[in-house]
């Protein structure tokens, strides 16, 4: 082979490599698979990264072989180094520089990911060198936009077809999630209409026009009919201010007097609907569409809005900790735990661990401090720049006789789409398909930016018209794929078995595995020791507590799964110090294992105290302290503990139900009874057979058999058709000392259930003799 890889003796086949890789890039919100943990978010991730990966390897050998593709500074593209530059620093000082560089499995972004977006970006701006380039791939976005937009209605009207979301009548897709869904669509239907305008303005053959028109004008509607249905109020209204943008430069560069007076019309039209439909609240219209109806109740009040202004006031809080260089990429969770808001906690359904602002402002501040922010900021004004700066130079588009605009293809609908990103980013954030298309966009900034007229760019390398010979050592070509294949399995290769052996352990939790195959599955998942590991040993305590509450395994196998939890989580403690959730998570699994081993109780006490001073506002905290001191019977102080979550926050029925619990437990029947009072107030409800079943537990336990009584009375109330319950009402009227009710509970109990009536009979005679 004379010391060359006579194989790769084109560098048009390198061209075409990158290129076709670059193109599959643009698949990654439709990859989506089943047979992983977080598939949604993870199943993306990998397939971006390992394409990314590849494609590097075909650019290395590339910009060897044809300098003019390596890649070159732009004012937008140093402003983009900038701002990892500063986020790679602020992590190296920031909480946890391992979360920062690689993530977690649940979001699949750390340092590593923006590592990845940066190489596209650089081989986006290096082999895509003309606008036809860009057009065509431009195309293809659009395309997969509707490919997605068309998955997303067809599981809408047959909920059997593909991937469940639990996301109810709100449409999801194969990114999993209607704000991400609306998120990214919002770019691919504002290219689409970008180019739609640019179609009718452009000289071209009549039936191509037709064709690509009839495309994107269906592209439009699908992608803005899946916005509405994902019912993503920052993203509907992003959707709509970019429409009234888009108006507002059509009248402004518009020297038709009936453009100007049209343009003006639908602006008006555009702001005053969301005001109409927002006034209109109590028309039928609005009341009977979901999304209409979301729009209507935008208030300060409701639950979404009230839990964002907090958060962002936690935000604000934590950010001036760091405030230069912030706390670190990822670690947002750290500083939310460290300032938590008692009110976003409002019943056990309330959303407590937040990762995100919510918030593009406080998402960047808080991790990357007000330099990192700046630097934020100046990517979208150097892109906007460029983009401005190349449509002021570009030439007049003429289609006809009649004047037109120039192009909104090259400037103004980008700084639009950039625009509409932001905003609806001020809602929500980020996932891989949202970065991956802001990256494109900033991509064709720096095209922009380096082309400053149509005229001035390069050949294209899509043309096929060079065929330079490639002269690359065998030896730098083996090399060089050893190092792309050592990056690829340490990199995605290790995190896709591990997380495929988590989901499996989940999978066989949920279709009755034995427990020895699901724990295998999980110590085979946890071997890889790789950056998912603190959220799979998460998921494992999860499932042996639920193992604990059920008593669902023979008690030496309990033990087994309970010892395995342990030893587990208490390396994520270890491995991840700052993070409150993995002392909350041990101090349960103490809490309901104490049985195996009552020292336990007191390592609940000795960890809450950490766990305090970590997040001293967080309430469920304090209810595994007051529960610990309860089982040790150590009253006053488990009361204490669970006031002091009252005190924090009083609205939660919960807080007030676990107090009542404290004193029932205590023998303090009244004060028991003012807080089940107190806790009906906040929508605790005697008509939930479990409610009252916990209640007739404490009442037990606690010896108040007349509490118990007036509890399993309820119970029969409720389900007067339960033989159980009244079975258990006999019992309890024969600990509280009354016997004749006893048997008369224990007779209907008989009369329900025939199962039961010879076991009635036993307790009756037993009573008899007494």
């Amino acid at each position: 082979m004379n010391g060359k890889f006579q194989s790769l003796n084109s560098s048009f086949f390198l061209e075409k490599a990158v290129i076709i890789l670059l193109y599959a890039a643009l698949f990654t919100p439709l990859a989506v698979t089943s047979v992983f943990y977080f598939p949604f978010i993870f199943s993306k991730t990998i397939f971006f990264r390992t394409i990314v990966e590849l494609a590097f390897f075909f650019y290395i050998l590339l910009i060897f072989a044809k300098p003019e593709y390596r890649p070159r500074l732009s004012k937008v593209a140093i402003a983009a180094a900038v701002y990892l530059g500063v986020v790679i620093l602020s992590s190296v000082f920031g909480l946890d520089w391992y979360r920062s560089f690689w993530g977690d499995a649940e979001r699949g972004e750390g340092i590593i990911l923006l590592l990845h977006l940066a190489v596209f970006f650089v081989m986006l701006g290096g082999v895509f060198r003309t606008a036809k380039d860009w057009r065509g791939f431009f195309y293809a976005a659009i395309f997969i936009g509707f490919l997605e937009s068309a998955y997303a209605i067809t599981q809408s009207f047959i909920p059997t077809f593909g991937f469940r979301t639990g996301m109810g009548e709100r449409f999801a897709g194969t990114v999993g999630n209607p704000s991400f869904l609306a998120a990214y669509l919002l770019f691919t239907l504002f290219l689409a209409l970008g180019l739609l305008l640019d179609l009718f303005r452009a000289p071209a053959v009549l039936w191509k026009k037709i064709s690509a028109g009839i495309f994107l004008g269906i592209a439009i509607v699908l992608n803005f009919f899946v916005i509405f249905n994902t019912q993503t109020r920052g993203a509907l209204l992003a959707a709509l201010g970019g429409f009234a943008l888009l108006a507002v430069f059509t009248g402004l560069t518009s020297k038709n007097a009936k453009m100007k007076i049209v343009s003006a019309a639908f602006v008006f039209f555009l702001l005053a609907s969301p005001a109409a439909v927002w006034f209109g609240k109590d028309w039928s219209l609005v009341k009977s569409n979901p999304t209409l109806n979301r729009i209507a109740t935008i208030s300060l009040e409701d639950i979404t809005t009230a839990s964002r202004f907090e958060v962002w006031k936690t935000s604000w809080k934590g950010w001036q900790d760091n405030f230069l260089l912030g706390a670190g990429y990822e670690n947002f969770n750290l500083v939310f735990d460290a300032y938590f808001p008692p009110k976003v906690f409002r019943d056990q359904g309330s959303q407590l661990w937040f990762d995100r602002a919510h918030n593009i402002i406080f998402d960047v501040g808080v991790t990357s401090g007000i330099i990192g922010l700046l630097a934020y900021f100046a990517i979208f004004a150097m892109a906007g720049y460029a983009l401005w700066r190349y449509w002021s130079s570009s030439p007049a588009v003429v289609a006809s006789e009649m004047e037109q605009p120039r192009s909104f293809f090259s400037g103004p609908l980008f700084i639009i789409i950039l625009a509409v990103y932001f905003f609806q980013n001020l809602f929500v954030f980020d996932t891989v398909s949202s970065h991956l298309m802001f990256v494109v966009i900033l991509a064709m900034a720096h095209f922009a930016e380096r082309t400053r007229t149509p005229a001035q760019a390069a050949p294209s390398p899509m043309s096929g018209a060079s065929g330079k010979i490639l002269h690359v050592s065998f030896f730098s070509v083996f090399t060089l794929a050893i190092v792309i294949s050592f990056v690829v399995y340490f990199v995605n290769a290790r995190s896709v078995l591990a997380n495929y052996y988590a989901a499996s352990a989940i999978r066989g939790q949920r279709l009755g595995w034995e427990y020895e195959e699901i724990a295998n599955s999980f110590k085979k998942s946890l071997s890889y020791n790789e950056y998912q590991q603190a959220d799979i040993r998460q998921r494992l305590a999860e499932m042996v507590l639920l193992l604990l509450k059920n008593q669902s395994l023979p008690q030496d196998q309990l033990a087994q799964a309970t010892n395995f939890a342990l030893e587990e989580i208490q390396k994520n403690m270890k491995a991840e110090s700052l993070d409150v959730k993995y002392y909350l998570s041990l101090m349960s699994l103490y809490n309901s294992s104490d049985q195996f081993d009552p020292k336990r109780l007191e390592q609940v006490e000795e960890i809450g105290q950490i766990a305090l001073k970590l997040s001293p506002t967080r309430p469920q905290t304090y209810f595994e302290l007051g529960q610990a001191m309860m089982s040790m019977k150590k009253y006053d102080e488990g009361i204490a503990y669970f006031k002091k979550a009252v005190e924090l926050n009083d609205r939660p029925f919960e807080s007030h139900w676990n107090l009542a619990a404290a004193y029932l437990t205590a023998g303090m029947t009244e004060l028991a009874d003012e807080e089940f009072k107190k806790a009906q107030e906040r929508g605790f409800t005697y008509d939930s057979a479990n409610n009252l079943l916990k209640i007739a537990y404490i009442a037990r336990i606690s010896q108040n058999y007349d509490k118990m009584v007036e509890t399993y009375l309820k119970l029969t109330e409720l389900q007067p058709d339960n033989a159980d319950f009244y079975a258990k009402l006999a019992a309890a009227y024969q600990l509280a000392g009354d016997n004749e009710k006893a048997q008369q509970a224990a007779r209907k109990a008989g009369e329900i259930d025939a199962s039961y009536k010879s076991e009635a009979q036993q307790f009756i005679q037993q009573l008899e003799v007494k």
